[in-house]
Formats: structure tokens, sequence, C-alpha cells
């Protein structure tokens, strides 16, 4: 747990997202259970400069969202990728899908689908602003009826990869 929420560091870090990946994913695995079958294509990918803490945040969230979005049985597809100078996770659900005249809503704030009590309507909207901090991104693209795909880009660190060497600041391909 400390891990995840790395509390014992308020600034930014190099950090390796498969590592988040698969921390978020454990701490939602009780969400899950037996109904959510988890496929992971985490590839070589660069570190990336921000505080795990958020980064983890917003990957839970997404998970989160994917898992409600899945109400009886389901597939979370997570996928790690360089692209360019970025660095991108894509989070892809065989759920529900989203409305298309609720998709341009959904990083609004206080903007929720559930009942009430049951959101705040923040969750995406701080996803949102702690992607855009890092000048970072994230996209989304949803089919009614068969699933939603969010894509979250962070920027690679050059100045890691210059003082590490090029094979350096990266981790080893993991397809599970």
């Amino acid at each position: 747990m400390k891990g995840f929420a790395r509390v014992d560091r308020d600034g930014e870090d190099l950090w390796n997202v498969n590592e988040g990946i698969d921390s978020a994913l454990t701490i939602a695995n009780h969400q899950m259970r037996d109904r959510i079958e988890v496929i992971r294509h985490l590839a070589a990918v660069p570190l990336v400069r921000v505080v795990p803490s958020q980064i983890n945040q917003v990957f839970l969230n997404l998970i989160t969202n994917a898992t409600q979005a899945m109400a009886e049985r389901g597939t979370l597809t997570v996928t790690s990728r360089r692209r360019g100078d970025m660095v991108e996770v894509e989070f892809t659900d065989t759920g529900s899908g989203i409305p298309a005249d609720v998709l341009p809503k959904i990083f609004d704030p206080f903007f929720t689908t559930k009942p009430v009590g049951e959101g705040t309507g923040l969750g995406l909207s701080i996803v949102h602003k702690i992607l855009t901090a890092y000048g970072g991104s994230i996209a989304v693209s949803s089919a009614l009826g068969h699933g939603t795909s969010f894509v979250v880009s962070l920027p690679v660190d050059f100045a890691a990869l210059k003082s590490h060497g090029l094979g350096q600041g990266m981790n080893e391909d993991r397809h599970e």
C-alpha cells in the first residue's frame, strides 16, 4: 500500500508505468473478483517523470470505472507502449459503453451518470487535470453495448534516457 500511495515522497520522480499498472490492478482486485478477466500487454517503455501517487490515482480511477461498466462479467485489457515522445497506457473494457451524447461531457467537473449519492462526477475531471499538468492527455472512444477505451499519454523523460544511456530507463516486455 505504501508503494502505491508513495506517501513518503512529495515530489516528482522517475517512474515505471508498468509497475504502476500492476499496483493499481492489485488494489482494484477486490472490485473485480472473479468476474473480470484482466489481460496485460505491457511493453518496454521509458520512465516518465511524475508524482507516482497522482498517476496511480489516474490508473485506479480508470480501472474502477471500467469495472463498474462491466456489471456482470467482462474483460479489461491494459496495454502500455511508447508512441513517439509519449508513453501510452490504454484501458479497454467490454462494458456497456458510453452514449454519444454523454461522451463530450465526461471530463466536466461534477458530471455523472450515476444515481444521486453514488458518484461525485469528479473522477474523470481530476484524471484530466492531473494528466494535462504533466503535458499529457487522455483520449476516449466508446461503442454503446461494446465497451470503452481510454488512452492515457505521458511525455517521455528524455533527460533520464540520456543520463542512463538509450538502453536504460526501459523495462522488459511482459505479456500475461
